[in-house]
């Protein structure tokens, strides 16, 4: 169940105030599928809210799902992947191909969402010390 009351914790710089970009890497694995129309509401209000030039959206599963023509989720889990989960893929994606698009002096928000451990990898403990 989602706690909807919880405040989110620190400052929050305004993208549109900055050569800011938010990143949402977002766990589309089979998992997520009870939460995903909430996650889809949410996430599309958010981008909505702020532009969708300020956001890049990684959706991930055994493979990464990324449509630059939209920051926008459908409502179709499918869509966006709907099997095991790989969270490295998102994370190398994101240093191979993000990273080295944007000017130096542009500063990168992550929004991580997901559910469990990525069980693709060997587990968590060396997930962890590949991203190292």
């Amino acid at each position: 169940k989602v706690d909807r009351s919880a405040p989110l914790e620190g400052p929050i710089d305004d993208p549109r105030t900055k050569d800011m970009k938010i990143i949402g890497i977002i766990d589309s694995s089979y998992s997520m599928h009870d939460v995903w129309p909430l996650l889809v509401e949410q996430w599309n209000a958010l981008v909505n809210e702020v532009g969708h030039e300020h956001f890049i959206t990684l959706c991930f599963d055994n493979e990464l799902h990324h449509n630059p023509e939209t920051p926008l989720l459908t409502p179709s889990i499918n869509s966006h992947g709907g099997k095991s989960t790989n969270i490295k893929i998102a994370f190398e994606h994101i240093e191979k191909e993000i990273f080295t698009k944007y000017e130096a002096n542009t500063e990168f928000k992550i929004i991580f969402v997901s559910d469990g451990q990525d069980n693709q990898n060997g587990g968590t403990a060396k997930l962890e010390a590949a991203l190292d």
